[in-house]
């Protein structure tokens, strides 16, 4: 009876050890299944890379006029403020104009009075022609003795620094005027007491002429207190303002053609060889949200700086929607290499260790590490020169901690 029992526990035990058994093998089973990592894949395919080097820059207008008036004055009225963009033509400031308008009318009087003393010429009326221009020329020499008169006293508190230098130049004008007036009533006097007949009439015409000349003259010192704009543009620079005196020597308005900008860099005789002349460039405006713009090459500095080393190349961008300004930070991007077509994968596909650049690519579900050689690099995409083929699955995510012949799954939903 006791070997009978003794047999019973014998075979229990057996059943249990081989059930242990069973279940062991069935957890490794499960375990294996468990072990495979998750991971996404992308397959080797052509790509066009373009590699390049980035340069800071500041963006200025393209050309800047400065505006300064003709002739002296003191300035009546100020039509424009920095900032303001302006049109050819627009009248950016004018000039008190009550002395030259009132020498325009003066030197209009003096050319009727050439053209009736034409008239009478003509007509042969001598006598009252002769007796006319004495008296003209009691007139004109009367006016010029007062104008030097007042002249000499302004120069005199002038070089006292008693009155001014626009005091000063009216002065002077309004004695040249009165030299002129006489000269020409001089001449008239002395041609009628020595010229008659043809004679006489020719002098008319030579002196209506003069007149003529006087009236065009005054005309654009008249226009000239009216300043505008030369070109399209914005206004940079104000340099005074309504009540002050300005001169031709002085400038008043600054205007920048805000229809292209400039940004310049300076690079190594190394980049220059891969640049040109006329060459598209791509240029991205740091305030714009990195926006891209198309600048070109406008000039290529011939020598390199004598400190530097460093040549200076200037890039131009057509401000066409005029969202450019004057200042803005931009990064010009010049090419160094640019290929098309070509074996390439996502450059985070690529795992750099001691110098050694490798992935891993996917086979049967199973990872193999390999070797690669690589080219150049945009940053986002690399060239791939050997080691896998087009069509090849590598690894672009979940590659960190894997190991050669790793069980994967591929996830790239």
């Amino acid at each position: 009876m006791k070997s009978i029992k003794l047999r019973k526990y014998t075979i229990l035990a057996s059943i249990i050890l081989a059930s242990s058994m069973l279940l062991a093998g069935c957890g490794k089973s499960a375990n294996n299944t468990n072990d495979a990592k998750n991971v996404k894949t992308v397959a080797v395919s052509t790509a066009s890379i373009e590699n390049y080097t980035e340069y800071g820059s500041t963006l200025k207008a393209n050309s800047e006029v400065t505006v300064a008036p003709k002739i002296s004055g003191r300035i009546a009225t100020m039509n424009v403020e920095v900032g303001q963009h302006v049109k050819k033509g627009d009248v950016l400031f004018t000039l008190d104009s009550a002395e030259l308008q009132a020498q325009y009318k003066q030197a209009q009087g003096a050319l009727s009075s050439a053209q009736a003393n034409l008239t009478r010429t003509s007509d042969s009326g001598f006598e009252q022609q002769l007796i006319q221009a004495k008296s003209n020329q009691s007139l004109a020499q009367n006016t010029y003795n007062d104008a030097k008169s007042a002249f000499d006293k302004v120069k005199i508190l002038y070089e006292a620094e008693a009155s001014t230098k626009q005091d000063l130049d009216n002065a002077q004008s309004k004695l040249n005027s009165a030299e002129t007036q006489l000269n020409a009533a001089n001449d008239n006097l002395n041609l009628l007491n020595n010229k008659v007949g043809s004679q006489t009439a020719a002098v008319a015409e030579s002196q209506v002429e003069q007149a003529q000349g006087t009236v065009d003259l005054a005309k654009a010192q008249l226009d000239n207190a009216v300043v505008k704009s030369p070109i399209d543009g914005v206004v940079s620079a104000r340099d005074a303002d309504a009540g002050e005196i300005v001169s031709s020597s002085k400038s008043v308005i600054t205007i920048a053609d805000n229809s292209s900008f400039i940004g310049e860099i300076n690079i190594s005789d190394k980049d220059l060889s891969g640049i040109a002349v006329g060459e598209k460039v791509e240029v991205k405006v740091n305030s714009l949200e990195d926006k891209n713009f198309e600048g070109v090459i406008d000039n290529i500095s011939p020598t390199a700086d004598s400190k530097t080393q460093l040549y200076n190349v200037k890039v131009k961008l057509v401000n066409d929607d005029f969202s450019l300004k004057s200042g803005m930070v931009v990064k010009i991007l010049l090419t160094n290499d640019k290929k098309d077509n070509i074996p390439a994968l996502p450059s985070n596909a690529i795992i750099v260790n001691n110098g050694v650049p490798y992935v891993y690519e996917v086979v049967e579900d199973k990872v193999k590490k390999i070797s690669v050689s690589v080219g150049i690099s945009d940053g986002k995409y690399t060239e791939i020169t050997s080691g896998v083929e087009l069509g090849d699955n590598v690894i672009i995510e979940g590659q960190s901690f894997l190991n050669d012949g790793d069980q994967v799954n591929i996830s790239n939903s």
